[in-house]
């Protein structure tokens, strides 16, 4: 029997002309009021991409990146919220740091230190806004990071597992007697694209095609279905054969076809219901909102609406076709393309070649930008290319923010779909078709979700003042008193009638001390009778797939013992030594252990205990409670100023002052005076051989404060008159960049670059490294436009 496909080839062509009248979209929003989703349900919600300088990396590292945050709708860098979380996340899905990025105009800047004995391994960094918490976590920025780790299937030998295997009719429906077109997508356990053949069989066994699925494991076929028949697909994969069963066919029902054209888009609809497409209405929708609509008449059984692309927005479009009641028969994704946005900014090498130590010079064509009026907020990074990696379009602002960060799936290797490979429309095409139209994140509606959590424009403090015992709720003056490097703060406020307090759009930058103080409202005498408990701050859970499983992060105390150790890596010019003195007998941990667990040394040579002090202080500071106790430790001062030394410590870089560490964290000795002596749990002085690991920081030797934590500080302070104090971590403050810092392969990085109006801004640094170097330009303008543009040069 001849194959059912070629015959069904010449009438695919003809169906392509075989239509109704054509039908013009209104812009009419008249559908809002029967219960879409409009622009003001989800105006709230917003959008995070960070730039990073590159994505490989090796131990000693520095992560540098740039955090755009934009309103989900119109892209424009203007979001209620002010302040973005980011977390580096291990391989084991631990947080290993978490850093708080202030956000101005739309964007912030970080890095993340990384520790020379961090293991191998693909790391995963997330940003989110304490508002995005009210939504599903797909919504949550996430990129994985290879830390001097190639393979990010971490050696899975994924050829040799079974596929999985999808079949997605276009419209969402199969309908017999009509062109349908499937999309299959194949994919291996780890949800990579996998390379299958196969053919299609009907219910007599009889083949009508065959089909073989790219390196993104898509392919498309189209045929015809025979009411009433079913259709088994079989598939080939390493010697081995499956059967998976299509989807059933429909009868009767209603589907629909997109194909694009030069201009826009042509919906194809097709029905076998009673009336045909009588009565069916065609509807579009972007990021929530009715931007276009078609009622169609007449009882034919297909129709055609022709869509120009110039009436829509940039980005995902989602039609759906409705029947007289308002059911949705068919759903289905479009994207509509951008590729020239990004022209608007030209980034330039002023050679193609360089030879080692030559400067560099970078022209950046900004005058697309001026032309419009346009304002931009961006960043640029200079990259060695790896040469190992097998590099693929890697994911980018304009790919983020108008694909990716509408959809809850994991789309693999999303920036291939922004290149100008011949095939890319078609695949992105299949792409959507396979993904469920439920995974579109727009189809939320904000008011079905209870807001729990709020647009933080700085930092909030709250709590409550109890009785002693805890059984009473006390009305009370609650102070607020702050101080760090920058500025000393005051403020009060007055608990409510369930004895809450809080303090908000607090802005706390880097570390800063914090005291509360509460005092009774009460006509009665509660002099030390009351306690402040402090809300604790929740990290948000992650059970997203779309970057690293469904397993919850949990905070493991390894992370602890990193965030101290990469404080320490060796600088320019340094050895690291490995400690020598080293406890072979683990004895059981008492109250020091336990805290000096996260430290680098292994034992002090002399240890204070605050306890008594905290009772009965004797002295102004911790400094001066070090005055006279223990041999070799001199401390020359009044109160005002001191000048400490620990004997037999010289430091080879010639300061002979100690390395002050305040809970494993390196600070000064202005910061260890400022603390209340009754916040401080004990002081550990190192003076042997264990200050090695500090490298020449450590060479003067070593005092580690440490301080009472939550626990101990409630059951101490609230004894006194209601008072807790404690250092919140506050804005993180970037580090600034150095080429030369831990051999990094990153040349240049400028999370700040500056637009010259005038003329061309220019880039200029020392080309120290030979190799391919990659040059990315990213940013947004003030209108919501993202900006792309990237160049090559080499380095001999």
């Amino acid at each position: 029997m001849k194959p059912l496909f070629n015959t069904l080839s010449a009438v695919s062509i003809n169906f392509v002309f075989i239509l109704t009248s054509l039908y013009v979209f209104s812009s009419n929003n008249t559908l809002l009021a029967d219960g879409n989703p409009s622009k003001t349900d989800i105006v709230l919600k917003e959008k995070i991409y960070i730039h990073f300088d590159k994505a490989f990396y090796n131990q000693g590292e520095n992560i540098w990146y740039k955090v755009y945050l934009v309103d989900a709708i119109n892209h424009a860098p203007e979001t209620l919220s002010k302040v973005v979380h980011v977390d580096l996340i291990g391989p084991n899905q631990d947080i290993i740091e978490s850093k708080t990025i202030e956000i101005s105009e739309g964007v912030g800047k970080g890095d993340f230190k990384l520790a020379n004995a961090l293991p191998n391994g693909a790391y995963t960094i997330r940003a989110y806004t304490n508002f995005m918490r009210n939504f599903d976590d797909s919504y949550f920025f996430t990129k994985k990071i290879l830390v001097n780790h190639l393979d990010a299937d971490g050696g899975f030998n994924t050829d040799a597992a079974n596929p999985n295997i999808s079949f997605s009719p276009e419209g969402g429906n199969i309908i017999g007697g009509f062109l349908n077109r499937i999309v299959v997508k194949a994919t291996n356990p780890l949800n990579h694209g996998a390379i299958v053949s196969g053919e299609i069989l009907d219910d007599a066994n009889t083949k009508i095609l065959d089909f073989v699925t790219s390196k993104f494991g898509l392919d498309s076929f189209q045929f015809i279905p025979q009411k009433g028949r079913s259709y088994t697909a079989i598939v080939y994969h390493n010697n081995e054969k499956y059967a998976y069963p299509l989807p059933a066919v429909k009868d009767y029902s209603a589907t629909m076809r997109i194909d694009e054209t030069y201009h826009g888009y042509r919906v194809n609809v097709f029905s076998s219901l009673a009336n045909g497409t009588n009565n069916l209405e065609l509807i579009g929708l972007q990021k929530g909102e009715v931007v276009c609509r078609a009622k169609i008449n007449g009882e034919n059984t297909q129709a055609a609406i022709d869509l120009p692309k110039s009436d829509l927005m940039h980005g995902l479009i989602q039609f759906q076709l409705l029947n007289k009641n308002g059911t949705v028969l068919s759903e289905e994704l479009a994207f509509i393309d951008a590729n020239h946005l990004e022209d608007k900014v030209t980034v330039t090498p002023s050679k193609k070649v360089y030879d080692s130590n030559e400067q560099v010079e970078l022209e950046i064509d900004f005058n697309k930008l001026f032309q419009q009026n346009l304002k931009a907020n961006m960043s640029v990074s200079v990259t060695q290319v790896n040469p190992v990696i097998n590099h693929v379009p890697d994911l980018d602002i304009t790919s983020h923010l108008l694909l990716n960060s509408e959809i809850k799936d994991n789309i693999e290797q999303f920036g291939a779909y922004f290149d100008n490979d011949s095939i890319r429309k078609k695949t992105i095409h299949q792409v959507l078709i396979a993904q469920d139209s439920n995974q579109h994140l727009f189809k939320e509606d904000i008011k079905t979700h209870k807001l729990q959590f709020t647009p933080e424009s700085g930092f909030k403090l709250s709590g409550v003042v109890k009785s002693k015992n805890k059984k009473k709720l006390v009305k009370a003056n609650v102070s607020l008193s702050y101080k760090n490097g920058k500025e000393m703060g005051y403020d009060q406020t007055t608990t409510d009638s369930l004895g809450r307090f809080s303090f908000n759009n607090l802005n706390f930058d880097d570390r800063t001390f914090v005291a509360l103080k509460a005092k009774s409202l009460s006509s009665h005498k509660h002099k030390g009778a009351f306690t402040i408990e402090i809300d604790s701050a929740s990290k948000a859970q992650f059970k997203s797939k779309k970057a690293i499983g469904d397993e919850n992060i949990q905070v493991t105390d390894s992370s602890t013992k990193y965030n101290r150790n990469l404080e320490f890596d060796p600088q320019e010019g340094e050895v690291k030594l490995e400690q020598v003195d080293i406890a072979a007998e683990k004895k059981r941990l008492d109250r020091f252990a336990k805290k000096r667990k996260a430290s680098l040394y292994t034992r002090p040579n002399h240890t204070l205990d605050f306890e008594r002090l905290r009772a009965s202080p004797s002295a102004r500071d911790a400094i001066q409670a070090l005055q006279g106790l223990f041999p070799g430790v001199n401390i020359i001062g009044n109160g005002t100023g001191y000048n400490v030394t620990l004997r037999g410590r010289r430091s080879l870089n010639g300061n002979n002052q100690p390395l002050f560490l305040l809970d494993g964290v390196p600070t000064d000795i202005d910061m260890i005076q400022s603390i209340p002596i009754f916040d401080i749990d004990f002081i550990d002085i190192i003076q042997s051989s264990g200050t090695s690991i500090y490298g020449t920081r450590g060479g003067g030797g070593v005092i580690a404060v440490y301080t009472l934590d939550g626990t101990e500080a409630k059951d101490e302070q609230n004894n006194k008159n209601g008072m807790v104090s404690f250092y919140h971590p506050g804005y993180y403050q970037a580090r600034t960049f150095n080429p030369n810092a831990n051999n990094s392969s990153t040349l240049y990085w400028n999370p700040d670059l500056k637009v010259n109006p005038s003329e061309n801004t220019k880039i200029r640094f020392n080309a120290t490294k030979s190799g391919t170097y990659k040059v990315l330009l990213e940013g947004i303008t003030s209108n919501g436009i993202p900006v792309k543009s990237e160049a090559y040069f080499e380095v001999n």
